[in-house]
């Protein structure tokens, strides 16, 4: 929110005109363009800068990229051509990475910036005069131009090995290069550091450049974040000026907004410019992270510049002498000898300019003088360096008629350079005026009851300059209910709250109204009058009844009626009368009620209230009843064998909504049949249920058949009834069966089993079977001593069925059918486990674990659960990790993993293991396996098997030894204490998918 106000603010104060100033300043000119800079337009850019100001322009070529654009750096100083040692520079470095064109814009924004304005700002000429500021706004033309023809692109573009193209210009320098961190050695990456520091001619360029000037600070441009970053990046250590640095972030993000950190707090970077300026050179460096994207719109820039413009001119004069300066530059409001009505509220509006060089909150103090009064405000108005600045206060004077008076503004700056502009004044004279104000305060209109009363507040304004008597009248039809004090004596431009109240009478028709209005006016008869006109209106205050919806409802089901929804305006509710329409009357707000005829019945509800007005409401009740039977049989269709007796189950329903009588009967042309009800009354919803009896002759042929007809009639209504066809066919009698004497048996595999079978036919029909055996188990043979077999009706046949079982049968129960019988084998269960590993003796060091591959037999005819455990584990080994083979099945096997953990503190040396294997079936078979571990000490150093030889991290750490002294012996001589060694910012805001 902070930074989006800031912006905000910045962006209405470029458009500011520019403003007479007196000769020690000037306002400033901004010299921003809305439109990014391409290569050849900044080119030709410098030139023309340096064409009209060459006492103090100079462009310098300072490198050539590998596509063969010169890459530029511009000095700016008063006496440009000479090097003045005596004065500090600065750096401004544009941006580095191509995508991030927004540093450009603001690199030549402070250049043009102190350019346009030096001569006209004090602080601009202070700045030019006495430092030598370097701008080199393109420090990567390739890459820019790439990015200009519409690619996305961060290296410069010099080719690289494998087909690659580019190097991050802010990971090459020569300040912790390609340690780790935000850094890679792969060509492809977006932050590749190049084969090795200062690789790259856009590198060598700018620090040759350093290493000539000296700078004292400097600021490069990134995108994006919003932050301010200064050293270190490499490291998470504060830099030995870190107070300094930390100090100088916070004084500029009061101007921009942004976040000042250091650098590493973003996160670590090995080999940027900001690390190897301040480690290396002793520069106090900074990077500002612009914006919140790589690329804003053109309409972004003129924002982005000023936002950041005084941040950098901060920089560029850091440290600098103060100017401190401001004046009143006029007064806006028309005070120039004028009459001004008297009680009035004033404002004072007056434009405050600082001619200083830095930053204040200008004190600004306004007056109002007369014969009588005198008054006076003070405030503050916030301005940067040649802002300009309205200061408004505002002043309800009391003033009276014919005064002269005079209007003050001065600036009381402490300091303050010059007294000439400190104040500005204007006079005016005060008119005589009469007259009165009336205003509503809550409104104009009111309702009540009879009986009742109501207030309009209302405010009583004295518009006279000196002490007046305000009369007050009421007008209207009904002024009798309205009351109001008669007058009401007023100081000048005095006021008071005044209430006129309205009493309604009880006798008040409702629906009648009251206008009543009230006049103030001056007791001297001049000057305006005051009037509101009010309204009172009469309620009514009879109650609403509500008495519900229409409502259907059967005959003998209670209907429910609510008037719980009945209000009343005023007072409470206290009786509710309901008249049924059947002769039936109840009490209370909801009442329940049965009807016991047809019919369309008028209810009535009347409420009352407490002050004794009721009202009615009404609504239709129709009792309904309908005439409806339901019958319902079980089946209407059998097949009874010759001579069986069959019963049929009914459900006859009354599905109307009010009692009936019933009527039920039986057409059974054939056969004996009868049903076991007659005639029944039925209330609505009720069921009667009767059966249908029917014998079938005992000499019956098959598929002969009977029909029955069951009738069900309302002898209420005579469309009612329901009724059902019911049919009977006799079957075919067929009584068939097959049995075995033994069904069941339990051998051992290899034997042979013998079965007695018999069929036996209690049907009216012979039957020819085929004996068939079902379900027979792979390697089983069944043979019949007859394998076809007639059986007369009324007979039975014997067969022998036999059985071989094989002997490589697996244990467990047998099941297979003759004809669909179920024979029974159980083949007794024989056990057996083995188990082989395939790497009985390992090696480990101390704290490692051991694997070993089991494979677990089960070489019996049965299932097995089988459990596998190790051994013979030393004091203070943990249990061995076993993956349990759990059920297995006869004849199979199982590979699991067996994980022994070396314990940290093992002694070394040789351990023997028992690895064990258990039957569940049979707890006396177990097979058992040796298994050895030898337990190795760790060495003392180890590093991964591919690593670099020893010769190579020798040779490293010589090199890095080398460098860190020579280091150190640099900033001695410099007069720094060695810090933690160099770091830099991370220059580029957060992307996804890479760091920036």
């Amino acid at each position: 929110m902070r930074r989006a106000l800031v912006a905000a603010v910045m962006v209405l104060l470029l458009p500011l005109p520019v403003l007479p100033q007196p000769a020690t300043g000037g306002a400033p000119q901004t010299g921003t363009r809305d439109t990014y800079r391409d290569y050849a337009g900044l080119v030709s850019e410098l030139s023309t800068l340096q064409s009209v100001h060459p006492d103090l322009v100079m462009m310098e070529n300072i490198g050539r990229t590998y596509e063969g654009r010169d890459i530029w750096a511009v000095k700016l100083s008063d006496d440009v051509r000479a090097n003045d040692t005596s004065e500090p520079d600065i750096l401004v470095l544009g941006p580095v990475h191509a995508r991030e064109r927004m540093g450009v814009e603001v690199t030549m924004s402070v250049l043009n910036y102190l350019l346009l304005n030096y001569g006209i700002n004090e602080t601009c000429s202070l700045y030019v005069n006495t430092r030598e500021t370097w701008f080199v706004p393109m420090p990567n033309p390739d890459g820019h131009a790439y990015v200009t023809a519409g690619n996305d692109w961060r290296k410069n573009r010099r080719p690289t090995v494998g087909g690659n193209t580019g190097v991050d210009l802010n990971r090459n320098w020569g300040h912790m290069f390609g340690v780790d961190g935000a850094t890679s050695d792969n060509p492809a990456s977006e932050v590749y550091h190049g084969p090795y520091p200062f690789s790259e001619n856009e590198t060598v360029a700018v620090r040759d450049l350093a290493l000539r000037q000296r700078f004292s600070t400097s600021i490069a441009f990134h995108s994006h974040g919003q932050l301010i970053l200064y050293p270190w990046g490499y490291t998470s250590a504060p830099a030995p000026d870190r107070d300094e640095l930390d100090a100088m972030a916070r004084t500029m993000a009061a101007w921009n907004g942004y976040t000042p950190q250091q650098s590493n707090a973003l996160y670590a970077t090995h080999g940027s410019s900001d690390d190897w300026f301040y480690g290396n050179t002793s520069c106090l460096a900074f990077t500002f992270e612009l914006d919140t994207q790589f690329y804003p719109p053109d309409s972004q820039i003129p924002v982005t510049c000023a936002l950041n413009r005084e941040p950098v001119l901060y920089l560029v004069g850091y440290p600098n002498a103060s100017l401190v300066d401001a004046g009143v530059l006029r007064l806006e409001a028309p005070f120039n000898n004028t009459l001004v009505e008297p009680d009035r509220e004033l404002n004072i509006s007056a434009r405050i300019m600082n001619y200083g060089t830095a930053e204040a909150d200008i004190p600004v103090e306004a007056g109002i003088a007369s014969g009588a009064y005198n008054w006076s405000d003070s405030s503050t108005v916030r301005l940067r360096p040649g802002q300009s600045g309205l200061c408004n206060i505002s002043w309800f004077p009391p003033l009276l008629a014919g005064e002269n008076c005079t209007v003050t503004v001065r600036t009381n700056l402490s300091g303050d350079g010059s007294a000439w502009n400190d104040e500005r004044a204007a006079r005016f004279r005060v008119k005589a005026k009469y007259g009165a104000a009336l205003e509503a305060q809550e409104g104009t209109e009111r309702s009540c009851y009879p009986g009742e009363s109501v207030s309009f507040p209302l405010l009583l304004r004295s518009l006279s300059n000196r002490e007046n008597e305000l009369l007050l009248e009421l007008t209207g039809a009904k002024t009798a209910w309205g009351e109001i004090a008669p007058s009401v004596h007023l100081p000048p431009a005095g006021s008071a709250d005044i209430e006129l109240r309205v009493s309604v009478p009880r006798d008040a028709a409702p629906g009648a109204s009251a206008a009543i209005a009230v006049r103030a006016f001056s007791s001297t008869g001049q000057g305006a009058a005051g009037l509101v006109a009010t309204r009172t209106n009469v309620l009514d205050p009879a109650p609403t009844a509500v008495a519900g919806e229409d409502i259907t409802v059967n005959v003998t089901k209670e209907a429910l009626f609510d008037g719980s929804r009945s209000t009343t305006p005023t007072g409470v509710l206290v009786n509710w009368s309901w008249d049924l329409g059947d002769g039936s009357t109840a009490g209370g707000a909801t009442v329940r009620h049965a009807y016991m005829r047809r019919g369309t019945y008028l209810v009535n509800l009347t409420v009352r209230n407490d002050l004794g007005y009721n009202r009615t409401d009404s609504l239709n009740v129709t009792v309904r009843q309908e005439f409806s039977l339901s019958l319902r049989a079980e089946t209407l269709t059998v097949r009874p064998a010759p001579g069986e007796t069959v019963v049929v189950k009914f459900t006859l329903e009354n599905a109307g909504n009010g009692p009936d009588r019933v009527a039920l009967s039986l057409d059974a042309p054939e056969w004996n049949a009868s049903i076991d009800a007659g005639n029944a009354t039925l209330a609505a919803g009720e069921a009667l249920r009767f059966s249908l009896t029917i014998r079938v002759p005992g000499r019956a042929l098959a598929g002969s058949a009977a029909s029955f007809r069951v009738t069900a009639r309302s002898t209420e209504s005579a469309y009612a009834g329901d009724e059902r066809l019911f049919r009977a066919t006799v079957r075919e009698d067929r009584d068939l069966s097959f049995n075995l004497s033994e069904p069941s048996r339990r051998l051992d595999a290899g034997q042979t089993a013998r079965f007695s079978g018999r069929f036996s036919n209690g049907g009216n029909i012979a039957e020819n079977l085929s004996l068939e055996a079902g379900g027979v188990p792979e390697g089983w043979t069944v043979e019949f001593s007859r394998p076809n077999v007639t059986v007369a009706p009324w007979s039975n046949e014997s067969v022998t069925i036999t059985v071989r079982v094989p002997a490589a049968a697996l244990a467990g129960d047998y099941s297979l059918s003759v004809n669909g019988v179920e024979l029974a084998i159980s083949v007794n269960a024989r056990f057996g486990a083995d188990a082989t590993v395939d790497n009985a003796t390992a090696v480990a060091y101390r704290g490692e674990t051991v694997t070993f591959n089991v494979t677990v037999f089960n070489d019996a005819n049965a299932p097995d659960t089988l459990t596998v455990s190790v051994g013979d584990l030393p004091a203070g080994w943990p249990e061995a990790m076993v993956v349990q083979p759990g059920e297995l099945l006869a004849r199979r096997n199982i590979t699991l993993t067996v994980v022994v953990a070396v314990p940290a503190n093992a002694t070394a040396g040789t351990v023997n293991l028992r690895l064990s294997v258990r039957s569940a079936g049979d707890p006396n078979l177990s097979r058992e396996i040796p298994l050895r571990v030898t337990v190795l000490k760790r060495p003392a150093a180890a590093g991964p098997a591919d690593g670099p030889p020893l010769f190579l991290l020798v040779l490293v750490v010589v090199v890095i030894a080398a460098v860190a002294a020579a280091a150190v012996f640099a900033m001695r001589r410099k007069g720094r204490s060695p810090g933690a060694a160099g770091g830099a910012q991370q220059p580029d805001g957060p992307q996804e998918g890479m760091p920036p």
